[in-house]
């Protein structure tokens, strides 16, 4: 009988040594971060799911509208452009009026949200914005955006004009870049340009008497290529 009762004295001290060895063999079986990462997963996927489909929603119920741009096709080195955007929701005869730069103005079309923002890039150009690249579009007959451009290099160069619509949804505010429209110009010689601007970087170069002749014929090279480029 004592003996008995020495038995089950010793299984009872043994029972939490088992129970804690069993719960450290299920721990490193199974890390309690497994646990965690089960719990709520799929709540942020079907959130993002939500806003994805908001916004695409909101997006196809935008109005069209237009959006009209005129760089010119050719353009001269150091030559200072205009080029305007405008962007409407409701065509009127006075889209197309009192444009100062000489391009003939090109119109297409696209979604129009109520605030939306232009922006136009060119590698080999210099472009100064004269207005805030974000303008109130409703309430308006158009929105206008200015730019002055000098193009700095000859040759066939790209303008890029990019339209960013601003849709709101009950998630907040995304924005959606329109494809891009790219314009290709022809860019001329500007004889007087190139030699102001090779003067004022290479002036030293000219001092020496020995290069003296090098840059007289390198003057009428420039000057017959630009003669042969019709204006």
């Amino acid at each position: 009988m004592l003996k008995s009762l020495n038995d089950l004295f010793r299984l009872f001290l043994l029972i939490p040594l088992i129970g804690l060895s069993s719960c450290d063999s299920v721990q490193q079986i199974i890390p309690p971060a497994a646990f965690a990462n089960t719990v709520g997963s799929s709540k942020p996927d079907m959130q993002a799911s939500e806003i994805k489909t908001a916004f695409k929603e909101e997006l196809n119920n935008l109005p069209l509208g237009k959006i009209l741009y005129n760089p010119s096709d050719k353009m001269r080195v150091g030559k200072k452009e205009i080029v305007e955007v405008r962007i409407t929701e409701n065509l009127t005869d006075d889209f197309k009026k009192n444009l100062k730069g000489r391009g003939i103005p090109n119109v297409e079309e696209l979604k129009v949200s109520g605030s939306m923002s232009v922006s136009l890039t060119g590698e080999n150009f210099e472009i100064k914005r004269l207005n805030p690249s974000e303008e109130q579009i409703i309430d308006k007959p158009y929105t206008e955006w200015t730019f002055n451009i000098i193009p700095q290099k000859s040759g066939i160069q790209t303008l890029r004009l990019i339209a960013t619509l601003k849709i709101r949804t009950k998630y907040g505010e995304e924005k959606k870049d329109w494809p891009s429209l790219d314009k290709k110009i022809q860019v001329l010689i500007n004889l007087a340009f190139t030699l102001k601007s090779f003067i004022k970087v290479y002036w030293p170069i000219l001092l020496v008497p020995a290069n003296i002749n090098w840059f007289l014929k390198l003057l009428r090279k420039l000057r017959k290529k630009s003669q042969s480029i019709p204006s």
